[in-house]
């Protein structure tokens, strides 16, 4: 953990999502296909129905059996990808995850890593003890395009549109567990202080083995207290008013181009200490890292017919 002045903290930087595609050779697609369907038919899966794939397995695995990777093969639609991979390296178990798309893929994990193509990336981190509806979270040029409310009260915010390759969510993770506590049987602890969560989701299509030189998907983004600003001028009060509800960028860009830098100036005087995307950011090597080289494992799936599939 990260600590800074005061009570906030910064949590270590997660890959919270990941979603991978792989073209095949024609010759290897009915041996995709056969271990995938082995998956499901020796319980290592449960089906799913989608739009975009024939086969599609939620891989039971981790505590409670949870899906935790779900694998899909066949496509539905031409000029899409053969194979595709889903999965969460922040909750699931990196050595299972490399040992069951070991037993799929006829040349394993290494194979997707060499030629897969990421085309959904999210990575994170918590700010402890901040309140998303105390803080300003904003990026020069990049626009608050929607937001969700409950109580009067802001629970998630996007900078940037649906469109964009590379995008930022905003949320209460409080608000999130609590949420989804009330839809699963599987309960999680939920925090006693305030958590933000800053998402920074990467849509473009980037080469998997490319992801360690991906640019640092916080830079530029500017995290302010607001009520840490003290001021009586009223004007800039209906200001800050506005960019709650807009956001910083909209709001800035409202205003005459003199006022704009004077109070463009002002919040960025007022940005908070403990945030700091370059220092964050230096972990990312490691943290890719861990998706890039899992360690094997010596987990193995044992088949009704009781051959043994090693993972790793």
């Amino acid at each position: 953990m990260i600590t800074y002045i005061h009570k906030q903290k910064v949590s270590p930087l997660i890959i919270d999502k990941v979603y991978m595609t792989m073209p095949v050779a024609t010759d290897q697609e009915s041996m995709i296909f056969k271990n995938i369907h082995r998956l499901l038919e020796d319980g290592y899966a449960k089906n799913k129905y989608t739009s975009m794939y024939s086969l599609s397995a939620d891989v039971l695995m981790g505590d409670f059996n949870q899906n935790k990777l779900l694998v899909q093969c066949s496509p539905k639609h031409p000029d899409t990808s053969y194979f595709r991979a889903e999965f969460n390296p922040a909750k699931a178990d990196m050595s299972e995850v490399r040992a069951y798309i070991d037993s799929v893929l006829p040349n394993g994990y290494e194979s997707l890593v060499e030629h897969g193509i990421c085309t959904r990336l999210d990575v994170t981190v918590d700010l402890h003890h901040c309140d998303i509806n105390e803080l300003l979270i904003w990026k020069p040029g990049i626009s608050k395009t929607s937001g969700y409310y409950k109580g009067g009260k802001i629970e998630t915010y996007y900078l940037g549109s649906p469109t964009s390759p590379k995008r930022i969510c905003n949320y209460d993770k409080v608000a999130e567990i609590k949420r989804k506590n009330a839809q699963s049987m599987f309960k999680k602890d939920v925090p006693t202080h305030a958590i933000t969560r800053i998402e920074a989701r990467l849509t473009d299509r980037v080469p998997v083995i490319d992801l360690p030189t991906t640019d640092n998907l916080f830079s530029a983004l500017n995290i302010a207290a607001h009520q840490s600003i003290s001021t009586d001028d009223w004007q800039f009060i209906l200001f800050l008013k506005v960019c709650q509800s807009e956001g910083a960028q909209n709001a800035l860009l409202s205003l005459p181009d003199t006022i704009r830098k004077v109070y463009r100036k002002i919040l960025q005087t007022h940005n908070a200490k403990w945030w700091n995307p370059d220092e964050i950011w230096q972990q990312w090597p490691n943290v890719i890292d861990s998706l890039l080289h899992p360690p094997a494992s010596n987990f193995h799936l044992l088949h009704n017919d009781n051959s043994v599939v090693i993972g790793g």
